[in-house]
């Protein structure tokens, strides 16, 4: 008889006497016992765990059955002369956005849900430079390239498609970029890292999750969800309540009330920390067009050093006051030198000046400004960069 057939054997009466109740539980044999004692610990943990996550599924579903929650879709489907079209779809903002209230700028560009054969299909991405700001989706560097490629190869078909949004950074582009590859692009253009400090999810914005960008990317994953969206609802909610400053101001540009840290030192920790964001979604972001051979732009900023005085002149701190007022003395003679044109002598008590305190901007832009008047160029660049 097969070694099972015998212990089932062995056991069904023991089974019977049980259910007749002329035998107990504890009458059982030990080892048959401590394997049902086992089974039972293992149901016990298994459905103590299984509940919270039942739970969460079926919040997630009734949530979604009666359409609570924003679409948070990249493109709506649209019939334009009667074929399918994708349409950037504004509300993709809410991925990014709960504290500032407004809508962001985005082009109205569209391209066919079907891509015809021998079509090439361009995605412009970055923030507002990208939509087109100040002069609008038709002075776009998308709708010149557009304009150009047609101009250069007639006889090819181009579709480039300007998915720019206001005050959205690298992490926008990196999000938006992974749901790109079932649209099948054959080229990235990216023009980004205007935004890093301020923008959405920016490390100084007022949207921000804090400095860990996993933190950030887990958000980016989680949004989907709109159980995860009630609870960032909630949590907003209750941090307004607790705290009413922390909603962004009314008043003043997108980026004024988006700012939360205004006064960020070069090279310091903020600094450093935004770099370093920047530079790991940059990394992804070409990883990722590798992974999946699809030709990728980093375009360079565009940067007006030489017109553009700076916004705060932030003196070292350990300046001692005496350091101070010596700084400022020779900062206005340096200046009234400028004034009357005498740039040699501006020069050399703006150098003296710097000598004291190298942290200023204000300093750094003087100097560059009398090398500029004076067409040392060279020097001139490096301290306007400075």
């Amino acid at each position: 008889m097969p070694h099972y057939l015998l212990h089932l054997t062995q056991f069904l009466p023991n089974l019977l006497r049980m259910a007749s109740g002329t035998i107990g539980y504890n009458q059982l044999p030990a080892p048959t016992v401590n394997r049902q004692r086992k089974t039972q610990r293992f149901f016990f943990w298994l459905v103590v765990l299984a509940t919270p996550f039942a739970l969460l599924v079926t919040l997630e579903l009734l949530l979604r059955f009666f359409h609570y929650g924003s679409n948070l879709d990249m493109f709506t489907i649209d019939t334009i002369g009667g074929k399918p079209y994708y349409l950037f779809d504004p509300s993709v903002k809410n991925r990014y956005f709960s504290y500032v209230s407004f809508s962001p700028n985005t082009a109205l560009d569209c391209f066919p849900a079907i891509k015809s054969k021998g079509t090439v299909r361009i995605f412009c991405m970055g923030g507002s430079t990208t939509v087109g700001f100040p002069y609008g989706p038709v002075g776009s560097f998308s709708t010149f390239l557009r304009d150009r490629l047609k101009a250069s190869y007639p006889t090819l078909h181009f579709e480039v498609v300007n998915l720019g949004m206001t005050a959205t950074n690298s992490f926008t582009v990196l999000d938006l970029a992974q749901e790109l590859l079932r649209y099948e692009p054959d080229l990235l253009v990216v023009y980004d890292g205007h935004n890093e400090f301020y923008g959405a999810l920016g490390i100084a914005s007022r949207e921000s999750l804090g400095q860990s960008r996993l933190l950030t990317l887990l958000n980016l994953k989680l949004i989907r969800f709109r159980t995860f969206q009630l609870l960032r609802l909630v949590f907003t909610s209750s941090v307004r309540s607790v705290q009413p400053g922390t909603s962004s101001p009314e008043s003043g540009t997108l980026m004024e009330r988006l700012a939360r840290d205004q006064h960020i030192p070069y090279k310091g920790k903020v600094f450093n920390d935004a770099l370093s964001i920047f530079r790991s979604n940059l990394i992804d972001l070409v990883s990722l067009t590798q992974t999946y051979s699809i030709p990728l732009v980093l375009c360079t900023q565009a940067s007006n050093v030489r017109d553009l005085e700076p916004f705060v002149s932030t003196p070292m701190p350990e300046l001692s006051d005496i350091q101070r007022a010596e700084f400022d003395r020779l900062f206005d003679a340096g200046r009234k030198y400028r004034d009357s044109h005498q740039l040699d002598s501006a020069l050399a008590f703006f150098n003296t000046a710097v000598i004291i305190d190298s942290n200023r901007a204000d300093i750094r832009f003087a100097i560059a400004q009398c090398l500029d008047s004076l067409h040392r160029y060279v020097p001139a660049l490096d301290h306007y960069v400075r």
